[in-house]
């Protein structure tokens, strides 16, 4: 058989020389699709969307995206709920779409510099997946590559460095992880202590005053969770965290007056 004899299954056109009357051939049998849409259909929605992350530039963002699948097989048993296993990475489309679109644009701040932007729409990524319980895993890998990130760019002590650290703090205070939790807010607090930025309209970015007023509520409760551990066991450190759980209250009140007058 010659090479200008053979068709794709289903069409009536030779490959050889006629590709775009094989698109249009095929246009006309799946006019709702588009030709990456084809493609995707012939392999695994993930494995399209991580070559197309690839392809286009975002090697990085590609190899994330497949990790955070294995990540999920490896970690996350399954289910006999077959409406638990279609929310999993590699089966929603959803949410593969929503990691597609973020992951390229973050990863479209990182090529050209834009570090700090980058990070930012790492940490939106995080909190999107905050309120799904089984899917909270997946906002603490965010948070942490959103930190690793701080540290690589040298925006430790910045705005959106000390974001970070306050998400990251708030996630570990809510999953009861509490050394690591008043470790993060401390290290928040330092960051933010001091520092006058400015609040950007139409964004969800704390200024300074409302950032640090926010880090002391959150101490608050990091703190007077550590007095309830130690309050049967140990009451030196119950005494300790009493007094730092009152501080914490004390300056947030202070900030929250202090950011009310300003406004």
């Amino acid at each position: 058989m010659s090479s200008s004899s053979l068709v794709r299954p289903g069409l009536t056109t030779a490959i050889i020389g006629h590709l775009p009357a094989i698109k249009s051939r095929l246009r006309k049998k799946v006019p709702l699709l588009s030709f990456q849409d084809v493609r995707r259909a012939r392999i695994p929605f993930y494995e399209a969307l991580a070559s197309e992350l690839y392809e286009g530039g975002c090697p990085n963002a590609a190899f994330l995206m497949l990790q955070l699948i294995e990540f999920e097989h490896d970690h996350v048993p399954p289910t006999s709920d077959p409406a638990i296993e279609e929310k999993r990475l590699k089966n929603s489309k959803n949410l593969l779409n929503f990691l597609y679109k973020s992951l390229r644009a973050a990863e479209g701040h990182k090529n050209e510099q834009r570090y700090a932007d980058e990070v930012e729409h790492l940490l939106m990524i995080g909190r999107s997946f905050l309120d799904d319980e089984r899917k909270r895993w997946i906002a603490r890998q965010f948070f942490l590559i959103a930190l690793d990130r701080c540290e690589d760019c040298q925006l430790e002590g910045s705005r959106i460095g000390t974001l970070g650290k306050y998400y990251y703090g708030s996630f570990l205070l809510e999953e009861e992880i509490l050394d690591e939790a008043v470790q993060m807010l401390e290290s928040a607090e330092g960051w933010a202590r001091g520092k006058s930025w400015p609040l950007d309209e139409g964004k969800d970015i704390f200024g300074s005053q409302l950032l640090i007023g926010e880090i002391y509520h959150k101490l608050f409760l990091a703190y007077s969770a550590m007095c309830e551990r130690y309050k049967l066991t140990d009451a030196k450190q119950f005494d300790l965290y009493i007094q730092l759980s009152h501080e914490a209250a004390i300056k947030c009140k202070i900030r929250i007056l202090s950011s009310e007058w300003t406004t």
